[in-house]
């Protein structure tokens, strides 16, 4: 046992330290209520740290209905997976991977959270994490599946405009004439791949550092992929 004020030491257990008369249980009770109080342990003594809260960028951010959201008119890409063993917040999640983006530094990227229905009008929401880079966006899904899993998606989808809206309206000529106006090039193939890449490595980032903690299986290459769209292969 040792005196935490003057550093004597001794096999046998003291109360008060035979070098400066301290009280040594009395400081050690003072530190566990302490620890108690921050909720660093609990009082059967089992050690309970606290789960880092949301980043405070990714709490600023305003909370929008998906009926006043940007719709998404193309679908560009999917990526999803289960992770089995791992047990996390949403809103944890989504914190990180707002962090991660913002170090890339994406140019035009504007960050929001986005509240879905699961179903009908009167189903629950489900929050998303939205990604916005000129028409193209990218939401993700975060959230736990069952007692002991983590469900992890994302939607890369496409805007279109008001005016090419209501040409897709006309039968039969519409689709053609808003592809004469707006042709699929390699350039903005491109740029939605690079969008894509830069997304995702974040989200993998975020996740390879959650299951790394955990001591989980890492991703292999083939789960990692993303599934691309027609889009891609037109």
């Amino acid at each position: 046992m040792t005196c935490s004020k003057c550093g004597y030491s001794s096999e046998l257990r003291f109360q008060t330290c035979p070098e400066c008369s301290y009280d040594v249980l009395e400081d050690a009770y003072r530190d566990k209520q302490k620890a108690l109080a921050k909720g660093l342990i609990t009082q059967t003594g089992v050690s309970t740290p606290k789960a880092p809260s949301p980043r405070k960028e990714f709490q600023a951010l305003r909370t929008v209905s998906a009926t006043r959201a940007k719709k998404v008119s193309v679908v560009l890409s999917h990526w999803y997976h289960l992770i089995e063993g791992l047990q996390d917040s949403p809103l944890q999640f989504y914190g990180s991977v707002d962090e991660a983006i913002r170090r890339r530094q994406l140019p035009d990227v504007k960050l929001a959270r986005v509240d879905y229905r699961e179903g009908g009008l009167f189903s629950a929401k489900r929050e998303y994490f939205r990604v916005r880079r000129k028409e193209y966006i990218f939401d993700i899904c975060a959230a736990p599946f069952g007692g002991n899993a983590f469900f992890v998606s994302w939607w890369l989808g496409e805007t279109i405009g008001f005016f090419s809206g209501l040409l897709l309206l006309i039968p039969f000529v519409g689709p053609a004439l808003v592809r004469a106006l707006r042709p699929l090039t390699y350039f903005r193939l491109d740029t939605a791949l690079m969008f894509q890449e830069s997304v995702h490595a974040a989200v993998l980032e975020v996740l390879d550092e959650r299951t790394n903690a955990k001591g989980l299986r890492m991703l292999s290459e083939l789960e990692r992929k993303p599934t691309l769209g027609e889009a891609f292969w037109k």
